[in-house]
């Protein structure tokens, strides 16, 4: 799976590019949160950004408009929203009863399709945000059309990231242990390390030598307004791929 530090890298660098580079973080005071908080920080720094202030919150906090005016009285080009779960759900609603769409482009590190199809399209409206996989790829990449054709014919819905991950992780697993001829994990280990590449369902990824983390691409979503979804679960459009690189990730 991407982490914090990978997430933060791909969606601040197009951020920065594309929508401002004058920010305000609003983040989750815990690890998953604070990470990213950090890796936003750091992109801006490197890449001429400046963070106009940020705003820790307890994790599950369902009303944030204590929060919301000082943001709106900063005038940042973009608001950065570290909102997991349901805490984004909860935000990205108040942020548009307050009106901050009208002020700021708004962005969070990962648009989630169960959250929005949990919240509804208005609140989601037009905020951007990165993702491993959305079902929709299957329009560009042959693997990603036939795991969301198989996964859509089994379950009746298409498939989400974190499917994909699972997919994937059993899949190279499987193919580990074919390259061995062997379930020894150590054999396992060693085979996929001598063939690190690899694509089950999103492209081309590969293991990297120095710590054999995954290297894969991330994609940068917007999310579809109202009158612009594509039937039920056509919810986010695709705006930009972001190719693998060893250097969004830690040394």
């Amino acid at each position: 799976a991407m982490n914090p530090t990978i997430t933060s890298q791909a969606v601040g660098s197009w951020t920065l590019q594309n929508l401002g580079k004058r920010w305000w973080i609003l983040y989750a005071d815990y690890a998953w949160g604070k990470q990213n908080m950090a890796g936003f920080t750091k992109v801006a720094q490197k890449r001429g950004g400046t963070i106009l202030g940020t705003t820790p919150y307890p994790l599950g906090s369902s009303d944030f408009s204590a929060h919301l005016p000082k943001i709106q009285d900063a005038k940042p080009d973009v608001l950065i929203a570290v909102t997991p779960g349901v805490d984004q759900e909860n935000s990205l609603k108040q942020i548009t009863s307050f009106g901050m769409k009208k002020q700021m482009k708004i962005v969070v590190p990962l648009l989630f399709l169960f959250n929005r199809k949990s919240a509804g399209a208005e609140p989601y409206a037009g905020v951007y945000g990165g993702t491993s996989f959305y079902w929709e790829m299957m329009d560009m990449v042959p693997t990603s059309k036939r795991y969301v054709e198989a996964f859509t014919k089994r379950f009746g819905l298409p498939p989400a990231d974190y499917s994909g991950y699972g997919y994937s992780g059993i899949m190279e697993i499987a193919r580990g242990v074919e390259l061995a001829k062997s379930t020894d994990s150590e054999a396992v280990a060693k085979a996929l390390r001598a063939s690190p590449v690899y694509d089950h369902y999103k492209g081309k990824q590969w293991w990297r030598t120095c710590d054999n983390k995954a290297c894969q691409d991330v994609y940068i979503l917007t999310a579809r307004d109202p009158g612009q979804v594509k039937g039920e679960w056509g919810v986010f459009e695709i705006i930009e791929k972001l190719p693998a690189s060893e250097e969004m990730d830690r040394t």
